[in-house]
């Protein structure tokens, strides 16, 4: 039925004076998976990162890491009971017990007489306090170490307490820490749980290599003062390309202009923000360092976002190119526009996306009566 049905539609396009289906390198692949469901082993060409996968990366990579989910609750846990630094670095799984509607900590420190042995939290009267400690024991790889433990199990009263330190302090008369004021918490949990250095570098990195289309060789040798900022938007200067690439403002998390302007004044607050240095350079944890990252590197970021935002491994930087001009295909862009701000030599590789976009908008499997 399906041999039968691709030869009738090779007849049509026969006649009309254009190449058979059956002679579409695409259109073999994609039968060759069908009979034989094998992986049809399509390159990076073939898997555009569109504007909506670009997103759900960025908000992978923004999405909190387990330390600024752990300070968040200590702080908003310290704030609702009172409880110390001490009392929190010693706090384990098995002294929190949930219930629907609360959740019971039994502390092993007492700080003062009088201070309660249990302090329960309950979910109509501090919901943010309650969700955020049921996330993070959901979350607890194991549940065997403390409750405000790092990834890798240790538990930092140094750190706890720096984090603490900007609470009211114990108050003799109420016995207790006093409670903050919702909006100074908020302010408070904002700058302890900041993006870190990576965030912002990947957050950057995602959007600007797929708003101007960036080659891997691009965006590994890119200079701080090849970028300025104008109403347009982002202008960057790449001395290989021929003209001036505007990266146009975006809206929300995924405006690169704003994603930029975080990570510079994140290099400019470690002096690496001079307009010599390069734009994406290599962490060390959360040091700037002045080499950049090489194509190995800006290749593994976009497959570990990818894979870690639950897309199929195998994404390269590159797709981030190729995803916008499919973009611009589908928004009807004119080829001429998409050569230029991708700085083609040939109009070429613009058919090349354009016909498998085509393909796909078409839906041969459609066609065929899959």
């Amino acid at each position: 039925m399906l041999r039968k049905r691709l030869r009738q539609l090779d007849a049509a396009r026969t006649f009309d004076g254009q190449q058979p289906w059956s002679a579409d390198p695409d259109v073999r692949r994609l039968l060759r998976g069908l009979h034989h469901e094998r992986p049809l082993r399509i390159g990076a060409r073939g898997q555009p990162l569109y504007r909506e996968l670009t997103s759900a990366l960025v908000d992978e990579v923004m999405c909190p890491t387990h330390d600024q989910r752990r300070w968040r609750t200590a702080l908003l846990l310290a704030n609702e009971t009172g409880a110390s630094s001490r009392a929190l670095t010693v706090l384990q799984w098995s002294d929190v017990r949930f219930r629907t509607d609360r959740v019971t900590i039994h502390w092993r420190i007492l700080d003062h007489s009088r201070m309660d042995k249990e302090s329960v939290v309950r979910r109509e009267q501090a919901e943010r306090t309650f969700e955020a400690m049921r996330d993070l024991w959901a979350r607890a790889p194991d549940r065997s170490q403390p409750v405000f433990a790092s990834e890798r199990g240790a538990s930092d009263y140094q750190r706890m307490w720096t984090v603490c330190r900007a609470l009211p302090p114990y108050n003799h008369a109420l016995g207790r820490r006093p409670r903050t004021s919702p909006d100074d918490l908020d302010a408070l949990i904002r700058s302890t749980t900041e993006p870190s250095s990576e965030q912002l570098r990947d957050r950057a990195l995602i959007l600007i290599g797929f708003a101007a289309a960036l080659r891997t060789g691009e965006a590994s040798i890119a200079r701080i003062g090849w970028f300025q900022e104008d109403s347009d938007g982002l202008l960057l200067d790449l001395p290989r390309r021929r003209e001036v690439t505007t990266i146009p403002r975006g809206q929300g998390a995924d405006c690169p202009v704003a994603a930029w302007r975080s990570w510079l004044a994140r290099m400019r607050r470690q002096g690496a923000g001079s307009p010599a240095d390069v734009a994406f350079p290599l962490l060390r944890g959360s040091v700037i360092l002045r080499r950049p990252l090489g194509p190995a590197g800006l290749n593994r970021i976009v497959s570990d976002r990818a894979a870690a935002a639950g897309l199929q491994e195998g994404f390269k930087f590159t797709n981030l190119r190729d995803g916008w001009m499919r973009d611009a295909i589908r928004a009807g862009i004119s080829t001429a526009q998409i050569a230029a701000h991708a700085d083609l030599r040939s109009m070429n590789s613009v058919a090349v996306h354009e016909g498998r976009e085509n393909l796909l908008k078409h839906n041969v499997a459609s066609r065929l009566g899959l």
